[in-house]
């Protein structure tokens, strides 16, 4: 286990007190909005089903330096967000799922789900819809919301057998064949946004096939990125992939032809 897994469980167990503190709250905050909002049994149960997710209560906490006010203040409003974006409902097109854009796929070394993202997959805007970033939203939400409850389910196996827990996933975008991309900063400033209702759950971004093409993407990127994001996101070569991921669990699609022998 590499530092960064080591220092995510050690602060996990340390705080796993201040966790459940929240969690209580939240209980208590959730029996109010329910009503105010004359919410029905199932959307109660989804909101309290929500809060079980010690990963993702750790992460608020970890993003916010463990102050507890902060966290809880973020954490409620997640929760209208939620609420209001009907996330446990989400229904997608159906385009979405004739395409492999994006899927989960095996695990890394330090037993992190693997989430790729095909570019070329990208579906283009249907001529029933004007905006781009209303048409991928949910699908953006839909992907997020499984990374999620993959990644507490995983943690939870893990820790009753007393092992290392898992809080993050590794995401590879894979760039091959990817010939029209959007360049559209408002895009990529709402994936940012629907990211920060899900903080720290994207440990390691690898970006694979790149070349001098996407430069000027990566830029445009970058103007919006933390210097925290930015340090997460790799360009690596095959050898470097394997040193992190089992080469029997790398995709040939993500390699380059030459390399997929």
């Amino acid at each position: 286990m590499d530092k960064r897994q080591a220092e995510l469980h050690r602060l996990y167990k340390e705080h796993e007190s201040m966790i459940d503190n929240v969690r209580r709250t939240l209980k208590k905050e959730i029996a109010t909005l329910v009503e105010e909002y004359d919410l029905t049994s199932e959307e109660a149960h989804h909101l309290n089903e929500f809060i079980q997710d010690k990963a993702t209560l750790f992460r608020y906490l970890r993003k916010n330096n463990f102050n507890v006010p902060t966290t809880l203040s973020l954490l409620l409003d997640t929760i209208k967000w939620r609420m209001h974006q009907e996330v446990d409902y989400s229904m997608l097109e159906h385009e979405f799922f004739t395409r492999p854009l994006a899927y989960f796929h095996k695990f890394d070394k330090y037993h992190r789900p693997i989430l790729i993202i095909h570019l070329s997959q990208l579906p283009t805007l249907p001529s029933s819809s004007t905006d781009l970033v209303e048409y991928l939203s949910p699908l953006i939400i839909f992907v997020l919301e499984t990374a999620r409850k993959l990644v507490w389910n995983l943690c939870k196996q893990r820790i009753e057998v007393n092992d290392f827990s898992v809080l993050e996933t590794v995401v590879l975008i894979d760039f091959k064949n990817a010939s029209s991309l959007p360049m559209d900063i408002t895009l990529f400033k709402s994936l940012i946004s629907l990211l920060r209702r899900y903080p720290g759950i994207i440990g390691t971004v690898y970006l694979l096939n790149f070349s001098w093409v996407y430069q000027g993407l990566w830029q445009m990127c970058k103007l919006v990125l933390s210097e925290e994001a930015k340090l997460k996101v790799n360009f690596p070569k095959l050898h470097e992939l394997q040193e992190l991921i089992e080469p029997k669990d790398i995709l040939k699609v993500t390699m380059k032809p030459h390399l997929a022998h």
